[in-house]
Protein backbone atom coordinates (compact mmCIF):
# COMPACT_ATOMS: atom_id res chain seq x y z
CA UNK A 1 0.00 0.00 0.00
CA UNK A 2 1.59 3.52 -0.94
CA UNK A 3 1.51 6.01 2.02
CA UNK A 4 0.06 9.36 0.68
CA UNK A 5 2.74 12.61 1.91
CA UNK A 6 0.50 14.34 4.11
CA UNK A 7 -0.42 18.10 3.34
CA UNK A 8 0.59 20.40 6.14
CA UNK A 9 -2.44 21.56 7.90
CA UNK A 10 -2.21 25.42 7.63
CA UNK A 11 -5.07 28.22 9.49
CA UNK A 12 -7.39 30.11 7.40
CA UNK A 13 -6.45 33.53 7.25
CA UNK A 14 -10.08 34.86 7.37
CA UNK A 15 -11.94 37.48 5.35
CA UNK A 16 -10.67 40.61 7.65
CA UNK A 17 -7.68 39.65 7.34
CA UNK A 18 -7.52 39.11 3.79
CA UNK A 19 -9.05 43.05 3.24
CA UNK A 20 -6.15 44.57 5.79
CA UNK A 21 -3.26 42.76 3.55
CA UNK A 22 -5.10 43.72 0.03
CA UNK A 23 -5.90 47.33 0.95
CA UNK A 24 -2.13 47.74 2.21
CA UNK A 25 -0.65 46.20 -1.30
CA UNK A 26 -2.88 48.39 -2.87
CA UNK A 27 -1.98 51.78 -1.01
CA UNK A 28 1.56 50.61 -1.37
CA UNK A 29 1.73 49.40 -5.12
CA UNK A 30 -1.26 51.73 -6.59
CA UNK A 31 -1.22 55.11 -4.86
CA UNK A 32 1.39 56.48 -7.01
CA UNK A 33 0.40 55.32 -10.65
CA UNK A 34 -3.56 56.23 -9.81
CA UNK A 35 -2.17 59.58 -8.45
CA UNK A 36 -0.34 60.19 -11.60
CA UNK A 37 -3.22 59.49 -13.63
CA UNK A 38 -5.63 61.24 -12.13
CA UNK A 39 -2.99 64.91 -12.13
CA UNK A 40 -2.78 63.99 -16.09
CA UNK A 41 -6.79 63.66 -16.47
CA UNK A 42 -7.38 67.64 -16.42
CA UNK A 43 -5.38 67.56 -19.53
CA UNK A 44 -7.35 65.38 -21.55
CA UNK A 45 -9.72 66.57 -23.53
CA UNK A 46 -13.26 65.73 -22.34
CA UNK A 47 -14.34 63.76 -25.95
CA UNK A 48 -11.58 61.49 -24.65
CA UNK A 49 -11.65 60.90 -21.08
CA UNK A 50 -13.73 57.69 -21.04
CA UNK A 51 -11.35 56.29 -22.96
CA UNK A 52 -8.31 57.50 -20.89
CA UNK A 53 -9.91 56.48 -17.62
CA UNK A 54 -10.30 52.97 -19.08
CA UNK A 55 -7.22 52.78 -20.41
CA UNK A 56 -5.53 53.99 -17.23
CA UNK A 57 -7.96 51.20 -15.23
CA UNK A 58 -6.08 48.43 -17.59
CA UNK A 59 -2.79 49.57 -16.87
CA UNK A 60 -3.58 49.29 -13.39
CA UNK A 61 -4.96 45.85 -12.94
CA UNK A 62 -2.25 44.94 -15.29
CA UNK A 63 0.55 46.07 -12.91
CA UNK A 64 -1.25 45.16 -9.78
CA UNK A 65 -1.06 41.75 -11.52
CA UNK A 66 2.59 41.71 -12.70
CA UNK A 67 3.07 43.12 -8.97
CA UNK A 68 1.54 40.78 -7.20
CA UNK A 69 2.60 37.60 -8.83
CA UNK A 70 6.12 38.52 -8.61
CA UNK A 71 6.10 39.23 -5.24
CA UNK A 72 4.21 36.57 -4.98
CA UNK A 73 6.87 34.04 -6.47
CA UNK A 74 9.58 36.15 -5.26
CA UNK A 75 8.56 36.37 -1.33
CA UNK A 76 7.57 32.45 -0.54
CA UNK A 77 3.84 33.19 -1.37
CA UNK A 78 3.59 36.59 0.56
CA UNK A 79 3.44 40.51 -0.42
CA UNK A 80 4.48 43.04 1.48
CA UNK A 81 0.43 42.95 3.10
CA UNK A 82 0.42 39.75 3.67
CA UNK A 83 3.43 39.78 5.11
CA UNK A 84 2.66 42.39 7.98
CA UNK A 85 -0.54 40.26 8.80
CA UNK A 86 1.38 37.11 8.50
CA UNK A 87 -0.68 35.56 5.32
CA UNK A 88 1.21 33.23 3.24
CA UNK A 89 -0.83 31.78 -0.24
CA UNK A 90 -0.29 28.29 -0.87
CA UNK A 91 -1.62 25.53 -2.93
CA UNK A 92 -4.52 23.57 -0.88
CA UNK A 93 -3.40 20.39 -2.72
CA UNK A 94 0.11 20.26 -2.34
CA UNK A 95 0.93 22.82 0.46
CA UNK A 96 3.21 24.87 -1.65
CA UNK A 97 3.31 28.22 -3.34
CA UNK A 98 0.87 27.70 -6.28
CA UNK A 99 2.34 27.90 -9.88
CA UNK A 100 2.76 31.18 -11.42
CA UNK A 101 -0.29 30.57 -13.61
CA UNK A 102 -2.17 29.95 -10.78
CA UNK A 103 -1.06 33.25 -9.44
CA UNK A 104 -1.27 35.19 -12.27
CA UNK A 105 -5.16 33.89 -12.82
CA UNK A 106 -5.88 34.77 -9.11
CA UNK A 107 -4.40 38.28 -9.28
CA UNK A 108 -5.77 39.01 -12.27
CA UNK A 109 -9.32 38.23 -11.25
CA UNK A 110 -8.69 40.27 -7.94
CA UNK A 111 -7.73 43.40 -10.07
CA UNK A 112 -10.75 42.99 -12.52
CA UNK A 113 -12.98 42.70 -8.86
CA UNK A 114 -11.35 46.02 -7.67
CA UNK A 115 -11.03 48.31 -10.20
CA UNK A 116 -13.91 47.50 -12.88
CA UNK A 117 -15.23 50.10 -14.04
CA UNK A 118 -19.15 50.37 -12.82
CA UNK A 119 -20.33 53.60 -14.93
Amino acid sequence: MKKNKAVPKYQDAGVWRRLVALFLDLTICMAFPYLCAMYYYRYIPPQGRTLYINMVYLWIILLFTCFQTFLMRRCSGQTIGYKYMKIKIIDIKTGNLPSTFKLLCRNFLIGNVIFFDYH
